[in-house]
């Protein structure tokens, strides 16, 4: 039965056409030509400004990995707005990590200083009571005296007593007063302090020199540099 007749037969209308192998090399010919052409008007019809997107959304992931990989990117650069807020992003981003970071580690600090606040109370309790017996038992052996301390020594360390010193409470003005009145003139001295944050309002720097600009004069005893300029990034 043939292909014809089948169809007849299974009440389908229509008919079977079947395709040489000749004719199928010569489509499978005319398809390879007609593909590159296909892609070409593709390619024609994706416009410049759509390329360009993509190719600078390319290239911040690009960048973006390979920052993110090793925190540098040799050889970027920033020429537009997009890769400007990128870069302030990333700014962003590793300072609010830091600042996160900084939190933890100040808290783990503070905790470790508790503890350390809590030892240092646990040992000088627990040491207090034995240094006064030390020092009541430093009263009854014969102790080394020098012009400033007392001392007996034991193999495992030194009794110690330091004499007392005057700490002296001084009004300097009160002071010098009463030593110009009373012919101390070798233990006062007279010092001239300069009023530099006045003097600061009123001098300006030329050519490294420091000048009072009224009068055109150098001022001695000062010498100005000039710091760079500072460029910061502020995050929002």
């Amino acid at each position: 039965m043939t292909a014809r007749d089948t169809t007849a037969g299974s009440g389908l209308s229509g008919s079977v056409s079947t395709v040489s192998p000749g004719k199928q090399s010569k489509r499978a010919d005319t398809l390879q030509r007609i593909e590159p052409q296909r892609k070409r008007k593709l390619r024609r019809d994706y416009t410049t400004e759509e390329a360009r997107k993509h190719m600078e959304a390319t290239a911040i992931y690009e960048v973006d990995e390979q920052f993110e990989s090793t925190g540098e990117v040799p050889g970027f650069h920033i020429t537009d707005d997009s890769a400007a807020e990128w870069a302030i992003k990333k700014i962003a981003d590793r300072r609010a990590e830091l600042a996160r970071q900084e939190m933890v580690i100040k808290t783990m600090i503070s905790a470790y200083e508790l503890k350390l606040s809590k030892l240092r109370e646990k040992a000088e309790h627990e040491t207090s009571n034995l240094i006064g017996l030390l020092s009541l038992y430093a009263e009854t052996v014969p102790m080394k005296h020098t012009k400033t301390q007392a001392t007996y020594k034991l193999p495992s360390g030194t009794l110690k007593r330091k004499f007392g010193t005057p700490e002296y409470n001084r009004d300097d003005k009160v002071l010098g007063a009463w030593l110009q009145s009373n012919n101390y003139s070798g233990m006062y001295e007279t010092v001239y302090k300069p009023k530099w944050a006045d003097l600061k309002k009123i001098i300006v720097v030329q050519d490294g020199k420091v000048i009072d600009p009224d009068s055109g004069i150098v001022v001695e005893g000062v010498t100005a540099e000039m710091r760079p300029d500072s460029f910061v990034v502020e995050v929002e």
